[in-house]
C-alpha cells in the first residue's frame, strides 16, 4: 500500500480487492532449494508481478494533493487625454500572484484514474498592470497639409535604406505587442520602426504621429526601400515592389504586406539617403 500511495498526499481511503499472505517454511539441508527474500525484496517482487495487464490484485487509493500554482496578472486600461488615440503607455507594471490548488485523485495500482479540483486558496493576489489609452483626437490632415508634408523636411541620416529594410525582414514572424518595442519579444507598429532604425544609430519618435513629421517627404511613386510608409494610425518600412514590412496586429505579428492594403497612404518619409 505504501508503494502505491502518492508521495506527499493526504490519504482518504485505501481499498484492496485481494490480500496476499506469507507462510513460514523450515529450510532443511539436502532438500529442494528455497528462494529466501527480505521483506523489501518480497514487496518489489510482488509489485513487479503486479504490473502486468492482468494484475494479481488492485490497490485503489483516494487522496488529496495540494500544489502551488501561478495566477497570471491581467491588464487594466485607463483613458488618458494627454495621449493621442491609438497610443498607449504603461502606468504601472503588474505582478503575478499564486494559489494553492487541492486535487482529489483516485489511483489504481499507482496509475491516476480520476482527478478533480476540490479547493483553491489564494496565497497572494495578482496585481493587474495599468495601461493608459490615448483619447486625444489627432489633427485631421487636409489636402494642403499632405502636399506640404510630402515635400517638406530633410533626411536625418546617411546609409542604405535597403540595409534598413533587409534588417527589418529578419524579424518577420515575431509577435506584435501593443506598446512594445522589442523586435524579438513583441513590438507595435511604431515601436518596430523605431527599433529597426535604432540599429543604424537613428532615433525616431515613439509614436506614428511623431514619425510622420521626421525625414524628407516624398511621393509614393518615388518610394525606396527603407522609407517609412505612414497611414492614419499605422506605419511600416517600405521594402520595394509595393510591399512593406511592419508590426501588423496581435493575430499577424510582424509580417510583409502590400503597402496599399493597409489603408490610404498619408505620407512617405525618407529617413536615410
Amino acid at each position: 500500500m505504501d508503494k502505491y500511495s502518492p508521495e506527499g498526499a493526504q490519504i482518504n481511503s485505501i481499498t484492496v480487492d485481494k490480500k496476499l499472505s506469507s507462510e513460514e517454511a523450515d529450510l532443511k539441508r539436502g532438500g529442494e532449494p528455497e528462494t529466501v527474500m527480505t521483506a523489501d525484496e518480497a514487496v518489489d517482487y510482488v509489485l513487479t508481478q503486479n504490473s502486468s495487464d492482468d494484475p494479481l490484485f488492485c490497490v485503489t487509493i483516494s487522496s488529496e494533493t495540494g500544489s502551488l500554482q501561478n495566477v497570471a496578472a491581467g491588464t487594466t486600461y485607463e483613458d488618458n487625454k494627454d495621449l493621442y488615440e491609438g497610443d498607449q503607455k504603461v502606468k504601472s507594471e503588474g505582478k503575478n500572484g499564486n494559489q494553492i490548488v487541492t486535487n482529489q485523485t483516485v489511483s489504481v495500482n499507482g496509475s491516476v484514474v480520476t482527478s478533480e479540483v476540490v479547493d483553491t486558496a489564494v496565497v497572494s493576489e495578482a496585481v493587474n498592470s495599468v495601461v493608459y489609452k490615448g483619447t486625444k483626437e489627432k489633427k485631421t490632415t487636409t489636402a494642403n497639409d499632405k502636399s506640404a508634408s510630402a515635400k517638406g523636411g530633410t533626411v536625418i541620416g546617411s546609409g542604405s535604406g535597403a540595409a534598413v529594410a533587409s534588417y527589418g525582414l529578419q524579424f518577420v514572424g515575431n509577435p506584435y505587442k501593443s506598446g512594445g518595442t522589442s523586435l524579438t519579444n513583441g513590438a507595435d507598429c511604431s515601436g518596430f520602426t523605431q527599433s529597426v532604425y535604432a540599429k543604424f544609430g537613428i532615433s525616431l519618435p515613439r509614436t506614428t504621429w511623431g514619425q510622420a513629421k521626421v525625414g524628407k517627404g516624398v511621393s509614393y511613386s518615388e518610394a525606396k526601400a527603407g522609407d517609412l510608409i505612414l497611414y492614419s494610425h499605422h506605419v511600416g518600412i517600405y521594402i520595394g515592389g509595393g510591399k512593406i514590412v511592419h508590426a501588423s496586429s496581435s493575430k499577424k505579428g510582424i509580417c510583409v504586406t502590400n503597402a496599399k492594403n493597409c489603408g490610404p497612404i498619408q505620407t512617405v518619409r525618407r529617413i536615410v539617403e
